[in-house]
C-alpha cells in the first residue's frame, strides 16, 4: 500500500511505505470486528431496561355515573386521602354537551376515588372518603394545585373549574363556576365551593407566612376580564385576602414560590399571553415586580380565528424567531426547586399555533387544523427577580401535545426533575404517533443541563384513544409508579408497580451508543470514518475512565445505573449488563486506531 506524503524539507510530494501503519490497523480492525460482535449481541439487552412491572391493576369506573354527551377522563391526581401513607388515586371525568345549545346546568361530571390497599389492589372509596356514592366537582376541571389550606398539617387540592363543555361562549359568564377544594378533616375529605363564579383555567397555591397556604384563583375585573384573587382559609369558611396581595391581571396560569426559595415570604408568579412571566415578592412589607420573556405582539387584529368548538374570533399575532403564531402565551407553569449548587427555576409551557413564515392579513384560520407547539421556558429566579435563560435541554420535543406537566425529583437524585404528561396516539389536530403513554422525562443532571430518558421498553397503555400518564409513589417504597390512563372512561387506568429507579443510560450504555455512532460512520464513508474517530478520541477515553469507576464493589447502586429492590413482589428488574470482553477489546482497538490516524507515518 502507497500513500502520499509531503517531503518536510522540499514540500513536494513523496511517496511513502505504510506497511506499519497498516499492520497496526488489521490488528485494530481484529478488535473492531470482535468488539462490534459484541457490541452486535448486546444493545438489545442495554437498551431493554425498564423499572416497572409489566403486571398491572386495572381500575375501571362504573358506567352509569355517565348520561348524556361524549365523556372524557379529565385528570388523576394522586393524593393520600385517608393518611395511611399510600397514595390513593382520584379520578376525575366530565362531559361535552355538543348540541350547540347554551346548558342552564352544570357540565355533567363525576369523581372517582381509588384508595390503594397494602397488597397493592385498590377499592372504590367515594363513600368512605366523602360520604356519598356519587361525587361532582361542579364542572370541568382544567388544572389542580395542592397545599395545606385549613392548617391541619394535611394535604388538600384545588381544582379549576370551568363549563367549557362544547356550548357557545355567547357572554363572559357562560362558561363561569365556583372552584372546587377538596378539604381534609378528621374522617376524610369535604367537597367544597369556594370564591365567585369565574372561568376557572389557572389555579395556584402561596405561603400566606402564618404556616399554610392561601389560594390563587380569578375574580371578574370591572371591564369584565379576569384578575388574581387570593382565598385564605378562616375557621370554616375560605375569605377573599386580595388586599394584601398586589393587583394582578390574571394570565391563563400562575402559582407561588415556596417561601426560602427567593430569601422572601410571598413570592407570586403571573403566566402572560405575550409569552413572559410577571414575578412579584415581598420584602419590607412592599410588594416589587419585575418581568421578562415577554414576545412582541404585532398589531395587527384583523385575522380570523375559529376556535375547536365553532367560535370566530379575531386575534393578534406573535412573530417568534422569524415565523409567525397565534399563541396563548404562558398556559401551563411549575415551579422547578432550587439545589445548594443550581438555582431555582419557574418553567412555563409555552403554547402557539403555528401560521408560518408569513401569514395572511385577510385570512380565516381554524384551531383544528394548524400545527400546535408546546414549548417549555424557563426563567431564573435571583435576587433581582426573574430573567429568562437559554432552555437547558440537549433535546426538546415541542411537538407534544399535552396540558400537564410537573417538576419534582423522579429518581431520588436530589435533582428535581420535569415530566411532561404528553398525550399520544389519537390526539385532535396533532398527527401523534403512539408511544404508549408514559410520560415525557426530562431528568436533570448535576451540571443543571436535562437529558431525555429513553422510555421506549416502559408498559404501554392501549392503542385506541388517546393515551397519556403520570408517576407517583403509590406504595410509598420511594420508586415512582407508573400509571397510564386513557381519555376514553371506557379503557380501564393501569397500575405498574415500580421495582427500580428510573436512571440516564450508565456508562457502559453511553458508550455503547457512542460506538454505534462510530459504527455507522464507519459503514458511510473511510474518511469520515477516520475523522470521526480522531475526534471522538476524548470521549472514547472519558467513556473508558467511568466504565472503570462503575466497576468498582459498592453496596449502593452505581450512579448512573438502575438500583434493584429485593422485595418486589412479582419480579426484579435486570439492570444493564457489565461490559464484556468484546467490548473492552473494542474500546482498547478504538484507541489504538485513534491514536495511529492522529500522528504522521515515520
Amino acid at each position: 500500500m502507497i500513500s502520499a506524503l509531503p517531503d518536510k524539507m522540499s514540500g513536494k510530494m513523496m511517496a511513502q511505505p505504510t506497511l506499519k501503519r497498516m499492520s497496526f490497523s488489521i490488528c485494530s480492525a481484529i478488535f473492531l470486528a470482535a468488539g462490534l460482535l459484541g457490541l452486535a449481541s448486546m444493545k438489545v439487552s442495554a437498551a431493554a431496561f425498564n423499572p416497572f412491572l409489566e403486571a398491572y391493576v386495572e381500575l375501571t369506573p362504573p358506567s352509569e355515573i355517565y348520561e348524556r354527551g361524549a365523556c372524557f377522563t379529565s385528570m388523576v391526581v394522586p393524593l393520600d386521602v385517608n393518611y395511611d401513607g399510600r397514595q390513593d388515586l382520584l379520578a376525575h371525568y366530565f362531559c361535552n354537551d355538543f348540541d350547540g345549545s347554551v346548558a342552564p346546568e352544570p357540565t355533567l361530571d363525576a369523581l372517582m376515588v381509588y384508595i390503594s390497599e397494602a397488597d397493592g389492589s385498590f377499592a372504590v372509596g367515594n363513600k368512605k372518603t366523602f360520604g356519598a356514592e356519587q361525587i361532582s366537582l361542579g364542572g370541568a376541571t382544567r388544572n389542580y394545585s395542592t397545599g395545606d389550606f385549613n392548617n391541619d398539617g394535611r394535604k388538600d387540592v384545588v381544582f379549576a373549574v370551568n363549563w367549557e363543555d362544547g356550548r357557545p361562549h355567547l357572554n363572559f359568564d357562560s362558561w363561569d363556576t365556583e372552584q372546587t377544594v377538596l378539604l381534609s378533616n378528621e374522617t376524610g375529605y369535604s367537597i367544597e365551593r369556594v370564591g365567585e363564579p369565574v372561568y376557572g383555567h389557572g389555579i395556584g397555591t402561596v405561603d400566606n407566612g402564618q404556616g399554610y397556604q392561601d389560594v390563587l384563583t380569578y375574580s371578574r375585573s370591572d371591564w369584565g376580564g379576569l384578575d388574581i384573587a387570593v382565598l385564605r382559609w378562616q375557621g370554616a369558611t375560605a375569605e377573599y385576602v386580595t388586599q394584601n396581595y398586589p393587583a394582578i391581571a390574571g394570565g391563563l396560569t400562575f402559582g407561588g414560590v415556596p417561601s426560602g426559595e427567593d430569601g422572601v415570604l410571598g413570592a407570586i408568579y403571573n403566566g402572560t399571553d405575550n409569552g413572559g412571566i410577571d414575578y412579584f415578592k415581598k420584602i419590607a412589607e412592599r410588594w416589587q415586580e419585575s418581568n421578562a420573556g415577554d414576545l412582541e405582539r404585532l398589531t395587527v387584529e384583523t385575522v380570523t380565528w375559529v376556535t375547536w368548538n365553532g367560535d370566530p374570533g379575531l386575534f393578534r399575532v406573535s412573530e417568534l424567531e422569524g415565523k409567525y403564531y397565534n399563541n396563548l402565551g404562558i398556559v401551563d407553569s411549575c415551579y422547578l426547586p432550587s439545589t445548594p449548587e443550581l438555582p431555582g427555576y419557574i418553567v412555563g409551557k409555552f403554547t402557539g399555533w403555528y401560521l408560518g413564515e408569513s401569514y395572511d392579513e385577510n385570512g380565516t384560520y381554524y384551531e383544528m387544523e394548524q400545527p400546535i407547539i408546546n414549548k417549555l421556558v424557563f426563567f431564573e429566579v435571583g435576587e433581582s427577580g426573574v430573567t429568562r435563560i437559554n432552555t437547558p435541554f440537549a433535546e426538546e420535543y415541542t411537538d407534544d401535545f399535552f396540558n400537564f406537566f410537573s417538576c419534582r425529583d423522579l429518581n431520588q437524585d436530589g435533582l428535581p426533575d420535569i415530566a411532561v404528561h404528553n398525550q399520544t396516539g389519537n390526539v385532535a389536530q396533532m398527527s401523534q404517533p403512539f408511544s404508549g403513554g408514559a410520560p415525557r422525562t426530562y431528568l436533570r443532571k448535576p451540571d443543571g443541563k436535562f437529558a431525555v430518558l429513553d422510555t421506549s421498553s416502559f408498559p404501554k397503555g392501549e392503542e385506541d384513544g388517546t393515551q397519556l400518564g403520570l408517576y407517583a409513589d403509590i406504595n410509598g417504597d420511594g420508586l415512582e409508579d407508573l400509571i397510564l390512563y386513557n381519555t376514553d372512561p371506557n379503557i380501564p387506568l393501569r397500575v405498574h408497580a415500580a421495582n427500580a429507579r428510573m436512571s440516564l443510560p450508565s456508562a457502559e450504555t453511553q458508550f455503547l451508543s457512542l460506538l454505534k455512532t462510530l459504527q455507522k460512520s464507519i459503514n458511510s464513508d473511510s474518511n469520515g470514518a477516520a475523522i470521526g474517530l480522531v475526534s471522538s478520541e476524548p470521549a472514547l477515553i472519558a467513556a473508558g475512565q467511568e466504565l472503570a469507576l462503575a466497576g468498582k464493589p459498592s453496596g449502593e447502586a452505581v450512579k448512573g445505573k438502575p438500583a434493584t429492590v429485593s422485595s418486589a413482589p412479582l419480579g426484579v428488574a435486570k439492570p444493564v449488563p457489565t461490559l464484556s470482553m468484546f467490548a473492552v477489546g473494542l474500546l482498547c482497538g478504538l484507541l489504538g486506531v485513534a491514536g495511529l490516524l492522529a500522528r504522521p507515518a515515520k
